[in-house]
């Protein structure tokens, strides 16, 4: 974005207290990360739809003040057309989004639909600001106008917190339609792609908290998978196999 400086940080020989471990246990920490995947990909969709209603509003207000050929733009009725179909599509995404917030409030949102919603709203985000640039014309590439920078910070919704050609993979494989298609089973996991099924420790939630906890649980392949990487797999609520494998 614009407004921050992107760089990578080093840590090298580093102690933590122990009084600062964050969950606990140690060695724990991608797996926690893992566990909040759909609340960070619901986070990134609301940021997106808010952004994508301002655009419009923006656009709304300069079009009824700008005049090309002796008349305001909003009167030609491409302007009219362009902006009633970018309304319906954001009125679908805060709709959509505004259910997966109820699902995530009901801990129920799970990966793939968490993925479906970021990857739906961000590539609508930037649809929408790169069509409120234009209406704008030449102002619109213009720094001081907000619409500018809206549409620069746009751009990296679809890179972080999973690129969207991993979440239309996400998808793909948790489809029963879908799965059967993605070639020989992998090791596609929780959104990343990892080497192999690790044996450890589920991450559950406190009861009334959010800080996770270790639950200990023995390993257990489930019954009917058809991944044949391992002779054992592991499922729990915090590390699911996206690919819908167990039947």
């Amino acid at each position: 974005m614009k407004a921050q400086d992107t760089s990578e940080l080093f840590f090298q020989d580093v102690k933590v207290p122990a009084d600062n471990l964050l969950g606990s246990m140690e060695g724990q920490g991608f797996f926690q990360l893992m566990q909040e995947l759909p609340a960070e990909r619901l986070q990134v969709a609301l940021t997106a739809v808010a952004a994508a209603e301002a655009a419009w509003q923006w656009t709304l207000d300069y079009v009824q003040e700008r005049k090309a050929f002796g008349k305001p733009v909003i009167a030609f009725q491409n302007t009219r057309f362009k902006l009633a179909e970018l309304k319906a599509e954001i009125t679908a995404a805060r709709v959509f989004t505004d259910r997966c917030l109820e699902l995530h409030l009901d801990k129920k949102l799970d990966i793939p639909t968490a993925a479906m919603l970021k990857q739906h709203t961000t590539d609508l985000q930037c649809k929408v600001m790169d069509e409120c640039v234009q209406l704008h014309g030449g102002y619109g590439y213009m720094w001081e106008y907000p619409i500018a920078r809206a549409w620069a910070d746009s751009r990296v919704q679809r890179i972080y917190a999973g690129t969207n050609e991993i979440m239309k993979e996400i998808v793909a494989r948790s489809s029963d339609e879908l799965s059967r298609f993605a070639g020989p089973p992998g090791t596609f996991r929780g959104g990343l792609l990892v080497t192999k099924l690790y044996n450890l420790p589920s991450l559950s939630r406190s009861p009334g908290g959010t800080s996770p906890k270790v639950a200990a649980q023995p390993l257990t392949r489930i019954n009917g998978c058809r991944d044949e990487t391992s002779d054992q797999c592991y499922r729990s609520s915090a590390v699911t196999c996206d690919r819908r494998l167990w039947r």
